[in-house]
Formats: structure tokens, C-alpha cells, sequence
């Protein structure tokens, strides 16, 4: 089990919540049991920026694109009038990402993904050029990024990323990632172009599948698992809670 906190923006809210949950192992004489690991979610351009002052704090750390976007850009995801503004790989959010990885690598915390980016397989594709190996997704994203994730070298994409220059907005930043991806598997671009995040239903499951396999260049751990947490009115929140996990061994 582990513990993950929203929106948190200051050191002293997560000096707080240990606080909390050390009175709680108390009052259940729960002294010797083990410390459960406490993380944080980055979601807000104030948490982005001072990751180095939050990271200490933390035991991992869980990047939400959804609503990193919605707060950086001030698009708001849930009207659709403006869905074509809410940009995932908007080239400030490109910079973002890269920064984050290079702070938690910096700060030897771990940092995973999840959001609508984590569905995408070309997202993804960005993603593991700029260093991130952990991924969480809905179990209908499942196959489709599994084969993208399997099928590419993780030294291609870091190639990639650090050759890309920003561009005006996300459609420059996925078209090398895409036509890496379009060349590379099986169905290139008539699986891509059936891939709208947008247009997938989302549904829940609980699974427990396992598996294992290698890509290239890096070996890779593929996990299936539920972690849903409540929010507002709308039960578990699955985008964040059953995940594809690639990571690099």
C-alpha cells in the first residue's frame, strides 16, 4: 500500500500528513509496523517548480498531466468548447515534463504518469524519450500502448527528445514521435489513427495480469493492477489507478 497526496503545493503540508499518520500508527500501537511510502501527485505549475523542495519530503512522486494542463494552459478539460486547447504536449508542458524527470532523477525519487498522455501511445513515446518509465492507464489503453512501448528503443526516443526543438504547439511536438512509431509497428498509422483518447470509453476493471518482456534496448516489467482513488462525485478515478508499468531494469 502506498499513500498519495493531491494538489499539494508546500513542505509543510506533507510534514503535516506524516504527522498525521505517525499519530494514527500510534494510537493503533502500530510502532513496529513498516512506515507506508508517502508520495505526491504534480499537478500544479507551483508543485512543478519547486519539486526539488517538495521531493525530499516524498518517497515518489506521481505526475498528473490532466490537470497540469488544465492549470498551466487555463483550459478547462471539462468544457468542450475549448478540447481543442487542452494540449497535453503543448511545447511548455514538453518542457515541463523534461524538467520533472531530470529533477526527480536529480533528487533519486521515482516519477510516474498518469492522465490522458499515459492513453496515448504516442504520448507515451515522449514520455520514455525524456526519461520516465512508469506508467498508469486504464485497462482498455492497455494493448494498444503495450505494443508501442514493446515494439520501441528507449534510446531512439531519448534521441529523438533531445533533438526536438519547441514548436508552436503539441501537433510539432508529436509528429516525430508518431512517425517513429508509424514506422515500427505492425499496423503504423492505421493503429495510431484508431487511438483518439478522446473517443475511447473508459471503463473499470479490476485485474491482476501479469507479464514480462524485452524491448531493444531496455528491459522492461508489464503490470496491470488497481488503485483507484475517490474524488469529487465521481468514484474511483481509474485514469490513475489501473496501470501499464514500463520500467527500465
Amino acid at each position: 500500500m502506498r499513500i498519495l497526496l493531491p494538489f499539494v503545493i508546500s513542505p509543510d503540508e506533507i510534514r503535516r500528513t506524516r504527522e498525521i499518520l505517525d499519530e494514527v500508527r500510534a494510537s493503533l500501537n502500530a510502532g513496529s509496523a513498516p512506515d507506508v511510502p508517502l508520495g505526491i501527485m504534480i499537478e500544479t505549475p507551483a508543485a512543478l517548480e519547486t519539486v526539488d523542495r517538495l521531493a525530499p519530503h516524498v518517497d515518489f512522486l506521481s505526475l498528473g498531466t490532466n490537470d497540469l494542463t488544465q492549470y498551466t494552459l487555463a483550459v478547462d478539460r471539462g468544457n468542450a468548447r475549448l478540447v481543442d486547447l487542452f494540449d497535453t504536449l503543448h511545447p511548455a508542458l514538453f518542457r515541463m515534463y523534461r524538467r520533472l524527470a531530470r529533477s526527480a532523477e536529480e533528487e533519486g525519487v521515482g516519477v510516474s504518469v498518469c492522465g490522458d498522455l499515459a492513453e496515448d501511445p504516442v504520448g507515451v513515446a515522449a514520455l520514455i524519450g525524456l526519461g520516465y518509465r512508469t506508467f498508469s492507464l486504464p485497462p482498455p489503453a492497455h494493448p494498444e500502448v503495450k505494443e508501442a512501448v514493446l515494439a520501441a528503443s528507449a534510446a531512439d526516443l531519448a534521441d529523438i527528445a533531445a533533438r526536438l526543438e519547441d514548436g508552436d504547439g503539441g501537433r510539432d511536438i508529436r509528429r516525430p514521435f508518431r512517425r517513429y512509431l508509424e514506422e515500427i509497428l505492425p499496423e503504423g498509422e492505421g493503429l495510431l489513427d484508431r487511438l483518439s483518447v478522446v473517443e475511447r470509453a473508459h471503463i473499470g476493471l479490476q485485474s491482476g495480469l501479469k507479464g514480462q518482456n524485452v524491448a531493444k534496448d531496455t528491459s522492461l516489467h508489464i503490470r496491470i493492477g488497481y488503485g483507484g482513488s475517490p474524488r469529487q462525485g465521481r468514484g474511483p478515478d481509474l485514469r490513475c489507478g489501473a496501470g501499464l508499468h514500463a520500467r527500465a531494469g
